[in-house]
């Protein structure tokens, strides 16, 4: 964006921004209390060590400030302080304070002390936490307006990019801050997610919407909302395989390339390890692929593909397949689009199963799943990425036939489904395509059977009806 653009020293806050913040602009940083404010100004004020930064703190002592920003790994020694913090005569009975008596505030040492700091300091960069503070110390609005029209009159003029924290309260509110500054970035916490959105932003476009992000041990990292309109790839359509010839032979040749797919079954059935067939193939011909597993732990998935002779251990080993083992609770959405994005885009992998629909759900916490899938699965997509989907039902079997519970199966270009049936008074598998985009495909059932020795897919089941209601009528066998 050019040299009119100065970087927050967040990537992806930047990238909301399109490009960062605009030089010489204010800009208000509000939240409340715990939600990362002083986190972010860390970042702002240590992205570029050739720029002078200033910090004045009217909440916590300098050397506080310094000793918590080092234990998340920032060096803030090149960074100078204007310590605005009340001392303990200042304290009253009542157990409340003002930074200044009001006698300080009306004589202007408290503005003087400001400005002789920046015009000594000449700052590139500002950050102010919180001004809240100041406009606690105020006898009354007309005192406040008065004040900080005339310091903002002031930062204008210095050329600086300042950022001003501001504590969200019912007690006291911001309204003239939000109209004075350039920009607006709020926080907020909600169900247990941290978020952050641009309400203003002067001279620029931006992102817009709750972006999600998260703060760390060693500082904060943004989750930016995923919009696939902004991504594209080249990329060959051809056929992905499965390395069986019965279920290929159902697919007429495989799924396309660039493609998602659905998987739906009850649990038990076999979604995964049909899944993972098709990831075994691209592992031969060198191509890799991950899984997101939301509903399995690592060693009983290792296990379970390892006896039916799907090597995965040898493929994770070989790079060819990495396994995500992912505890949905401590997931946002927009943390799980980051995964997606750094496997498109930075590892190059063609092949990518979420599993399962029902597991990523506990994610969302309570937004909706259909708009979210959406945008990832076009993203996806538009990356030239192959996706399985896997959708766990209820019912192992029925008269009613559904494919999946959350009403997403139109997302999916292809849809396969596995299937309990009964006869001779035993279970049985079954496995059925029910649509294909790109090209045709086989409308028979077969039966579907996961062995030591692998896989194996027996002939269609002509001679059988009323399979999907779970229990058919069957006039001959038909042997795997």
């Amino acid at each position: 964006m050019g040299s009119n653009r100065v970087k927050t020293g967040l990537v992806d806050l930047d990238e909301i921004l399109n490009g960062g913040l605009i030089r010489g602009n204010i800009y208000l940083l509000r939240g409340g209390p715990g939600i990362g404010k002083t986190t972010f100004g860390f970042h702002y004020l240590t992205h570029s060590k050739s720029e002078k930064n200033v910090f004045i703190t009217f909440t916590e002592k300098s050397v506080e400030i310094q000793k918590n920003a080092k234990k998340m790994g920032f060096d803030l020694s090149g960074v100078r302080f204007l310590d605005l913090i009340p001392g303990k005569e200042v304290f009253v009975e009542d157990e409340t304070y003002n930074l200044f008596y009001s006698s300080e505030v009306e004589n202007g040492n408290f503005t003087e002390k400001i400005v002789e700091f920046i015009e000594k300091e000449k700052p590139d960069k500002i950050f102010i936490d919180s001004i809240t503070q100041y406009q606690y110390m105020m006898d009354n609005d007309y005192q406040y307006r008065k004040q900080i029209l005339s310091f903002f009159e002031f930062l204008k003029n210095q050329k600086a990019t300042v950022i001003i924290t501001s504590e969200i309260s019912n007690k006291i509110d911001d309204d003239d801050l939000q109209f004075l500054t350039d920009g607006i970035i709020e926080l907020k916490s909600e169900n247990e997610i941290r978020k952050l959105k641009i309400k203003k932003f002067r001279g620029s476009s931006f992102s817009k919407g709750w972006h999600h992000y998260k703060i760390t041990h060693k500082g904060i990292i943004v989750f930016p909302i995923l919009r696939p309109k902004k991504y594209s790839a080249i990329f060959t359509k051809e056929k992905i395989t499965s390395g069986v010839s019965e279920i290929d032979n159902l697919l007429h040749g495989g799924f396309t390339e660039g493609t998602s797919t659905l998987i739906s079954g009850p649990a038990g059935v076999g979604k995964t390890t049909f899944g993972t067939l098709f990831m075994k193939e691209a592992a031969s011909r060198g191509e890799r692929s991950v899984i997101f597993l939301f509903d399995e732990n690592k060693e009983t998935f290792l296990h379970r593909c390892e006896s039916v002779q799907i090597p995965v251990k040898s493929m994770i080993n070989k790079g060819t397949l990495k396994v995500y083992f992912v505890e949905p609770l401590e997931y946002s959405t927009h943390q799980f689009s980051k995964l997606l994005k750094i496997e498109a885009e930075n590892e190059n992998t063609n092949l990518i199963m979420i599993d399962s629909v029902k597991g990523y759900e506990l994610a969302l916490r309570g937004e909706d799943i259909k708009r979210d899938l959406t945008a990832k699965i076009r993203y996806l997509k538009n990356m030239g990425k192959t996706v399985l989907l896997i959708s766990e039902m209820g019912k192992m079997s029925g008269d009613v036939f559904k494919i999946t519970d959350s009403g997403i199966s139109y997302i999916a270009d292809n849809v396969v489904f596995l299937k309990y049936v009964e006869w001779d008074s035993k279970l049985h598998k079954t496995i059925g395509v029910l649509k294909q985009r790109t090209s045709g495909f086989e409308n028979s059932l077969r039966e579907f059977k996961i062995t030591k020795d692998g896989v194996k897919v027996g002939s269609p089941l002509h001679n059988m009806q009323r399979i999907l209601s779970g229990t058919p009528i069957k006039n001959n066998k038909n042997k795997i």
